[in-house]
């Protein structure tokens, strides 16, 4: 396998995961297996995201059409099934022995984040993506808000020198409840950010680590050092503060993963749950994909948490 996927050819392993996974899901155990992959994912409604980051200049990482993304990134014991599977690198043996199934998962480079991704049917965001993710509409600083707050995030400041388990932090979730953006440990993504780094090569690392210190998503004016919270790295490093978190475009994914699911009660019950966090920016969707994908149960059942 090449060692860093072009867009197109991602895309397209992308969509024949969907494709094979929504031929053989049921109410059963993959019906199961779907409904806990909905229950991780945060709705990012399509919006305007424009950072200031010189004066007179700003980054458009505006998002054109709504995305599904992991509130979480992916831990260990979901990286080790995939990993021994394929017969990728394990960790280094000097891995902390205080480790858990729900630490982070690391050490892979960037195509094999990309080849885990594509196997779950999603992908990894774009750097411009995950910029979206973390800073909203309103081009925050800071995931949870636009002031800087104390013990929200594991960075170096708290002196664990050391992961914590995914969603350790909830105070420095997003308000769409996506964790450990700038914290635990970097994460893997595709695309440029162009104005930030001349003759650009390589993939963005984005978001802050138990290695670092805590600073803002992006810095405005005059600054020394990275105007933004990552790093441009070779796409075949290993690192022990760098994995993933996936995102997926929300129509392509519900309109196809959804398609055939006869969900149970108890299912139907959850589902009603998820649309309810989802909440009402994701109602015109649902809407029109029941109206353009009739007597499809999960989909009313979506839309049914997410009315008022």
């Amino acid at each position: 396998m090449p060692r860093q996927l072009a867009g197109p050819i991602a895309r397209c392993l992308t969509l024949c995961a969907l494709f094979l996974a929504s031929a053989c899901h049921d109410g059963g155990e993959e019906g199961a297996q779907l409904l806990m992959r909905l229950e991780r994912l945060s709705y990012l409604p399509a919006g305007n995201c424009l950072l200031p980051l010189s004066p007179g200049g700003g980054l458009d990482c505006s998002t054109p059409a709504p995305l599904l993304v992991d509130r979480f990134e992916v831990t260990r014991g979901e990286w080790d099934v995939f990993r021994q599977a394929h017969d990728l690198a394990p960790l280094p043996k000097t891995q902390d022995p205080r480790a858990t199934p729900r630490w982070p998962a690391v050490w892979m480079d960037h195509a094999e984040a990309q080849q885990y991704a594509a196997a779950q049917g999603m992908r990894l965001p774009s750097a411009r993506e995950w910029l979206r993710v973390a800073a909203g509409t309103r081009a925050q600083r800071w995931p949870w808000s636009s002031q800087d707050a104390e013990s929200v995030t594991n960075t170096l400041d708290l002196g664990l020198a050391r992961p914590t388990d995914a969603g350790s932090f909830p105070l420095g979730a997003t308000s769409g409840g996506v964790h450990d953006l700038l914290g635990n440990v970097r994460e893997w993504t595709d695309g440029e950010l162009g104005p930030l780094q001349e003759g650009e090569q390589g993939a963005w690392a984005m978001g802050g680590s138990f290695l670092e210190h805590k600073r803002p998503i992006y810095q405005s004016g005059r600054v020394q050092g990275p105007v933004v919270c990552g790093e441009l790295v070779e796409p075949g490093r290993r690192s022990m503060d760098t994995g993933m978190r996936l995102v997926v475009d929300a129509e392509e994914y519900l309109s196809v993963m959804l398609n055939g699911w006869q969900p149970s009660a108890e299912q139907r019950a959850r589902l009603v749950v998820v649309g309810r966090h989802w909440g009402s920016a994701a109602r015109p969707l649902l809407a029109a994909l029941v109206e353009s994908h009739p007597a499809v149960p999960a989909l009313e059942a979506l839309l049914e948490g997410a009315q008022p």
